[in-house]
């Protein structure tokens, strides 16, 4: 019995096999879908499906509200997402660098919320109850404000915060 896969590309740029790779998308049985309902009515017409994979693009939070109703909805199916093109990283700075960067002008008051969190040295989890977020989407404002403040770690995205309220 081979493996079954619902393969979700939430961008149309995404092909399957650049992606998966070929000897992976040829070793499983994949299906492509493009968007929850397809997934939905694909799992509904297909029970030997045993896994959901979502390729994400940084900006798609609301599918993460999709991919948790789909796991409310099918608690048996195994769901995996993944950011499918990941922003190369910034490069490491030093504590000296950190204090010459911008204000935090650019940030939203959301990513504002979650980076005060963060210098107080909140974990995700403690961040998304305390602010009614979900995992997820903690992760990508984490990774919204480190992109946006030029920093690659919580470290560095605290020293800045605490810089700029200083300033």
């Amino acid at each position: 019995m081979s493996l079954s896969v619902i393969f979700w590309l939430t961008s149309s740029k995404n092909q399957m096999q650049d992606t998966l790779g070929s000897e992976l998308s040829n070793a499983v049985n994949v299906i492509q879908a493009s968007n929850s309902s397809e997934v939905i009515d694909l799992l509904e017409g297909h029970s030997e499906v045993d896994l959901v994979l979502v390729a994400l693009k940084l900006t798609d939070i609301q599918v993460l509200h999709e991919i948790q109703q789909i796991q409310q909805r099918y608690p048996e199916i195994a769901l995996l997402a993944f950011f499918n093109s990941m922003p190369r990283p910034a490069p490491t700075l030093t504590a000296a660098e950190v204090m010459t960067k911008p204000e935090l002008g650019h940030l939203t008051p959301r990513q504002k919320e979650v980076l005060g969190c963060i210098s107080d040295g909140k974990s995700n989890k403690q961040i998304a109850r305390d602010l009614n977020l979900s995992e997820g989407t903690v992760k990508i404002h984490c990774m919204a404000i480190f992109r946006e403040l030029g920093v690659s770690n919580r470290t560095q995205a605290a020293l800045l915060a605490e810089h700029s309220m200083r300033h």
